[in-house]
C-alpha cells in the first residue's frame, strides 16, 4: 500500500506544478490589461488584441488550474445527502462516482478536445477576434485539462482505496 501512497503523491506533485506555472499566467493578463488602459486613455490608441488575449490567457490559467483544484479538493460540492452517510460511506460512494461518472466524463473530454485540437492545426484555424492568432494552441489545453484530470483523479482514487484498505476515514 505504501507504492500506491508513493504513487498518489507523485501524481499530487504533477498536479501542484501545473497549478503553480498556471497562476504565473495572471501576470501576462495584468500587464497586457495595464498597457491597454493606459494606451487607450493616456494616448488615445486601442488596440483589439488586447480584448482577446487576456481572455485567451484566462483559458489557460482555468484549464491548467482546474487539477491543482481538485488535488486540494477545492471544487464545488453539494453535499445534502452525503453528509449524513459516515465518513467510510462517503469515501466508498466518492469512489464509485469517481470510477463511474468522472473517469469516463474525462475521457471524452480528453478524445473530444484532441480532435477539436487536431482539427484546428491541420486546417490551420485561426482565432479572428481582433487579430489573427493560431486557434490549436488554445484548443489544445481543453485536452491538457483533461489529462491533468485524469492524473489527479488516479491520486484522489488511489487515496481512497489505501485509507479503504487501512481503515481510515478520508
Amino acid at each position: 500500500m505504501s507504492g500506491l501512497k508513493r504513487l498518489a503523491s507523485l501524481l499530487d506533485n504533477v498536479s501542484e506544478w501545473a497549478g503553480k506555472v498556471a497562476m504565473w499566467s495572471v501576470v501576462p493578463i495584468v500587464l497586457v490589461v495595464c498597457y491597454e488602459v493606459v494606451s487607450r486613455k493616456v494616448f488615445n490608441s486601442p488596440h483589439g488584441w488586447s480584448l482577446s488575449l487576456p481572455a485567451l490567457l484566462a483559458g489557460l490559467l482555468w484549464t491548467t488550474a482546474a487539477a491543482r483544484t481538485l488535488r486540494h479538493n477545492r471544487h464545488v460540492r453539494i453535499d445534502i445527502l452525503t453528509q449524513r452517510l459516515s465518513r467510510r460511506a462517503q469515501t466508498i460512494l466518492d469512489l464509485a462516482l469517481y470510477l463511474l461518472l468522472f473517469f469516463p466524463v474525462v475521457a471524452c473530454l480528453l478524445v473530444f478536445g484532441t480532435n477539436f485540437a487536431v482539427g484546428a492545426w491541420s486546417t490551420s484555424e485561426l482565432l479572428t477576434y481582433s487579430w489573427d492568432f493560431p486557434a490549436w494552441p488554445f484548443k489544445a489545453l481543453i485536452p491538457l485539462m483533461a489529462l491533468l484530470l485524469i492524473i489527479q483523479g488516479l491520486s484522489v482514487v488511489l487515496t481512497y482505496i489505501v485509507d479503504l484498505a487501512k481503515g481510515k476515514e478520508s
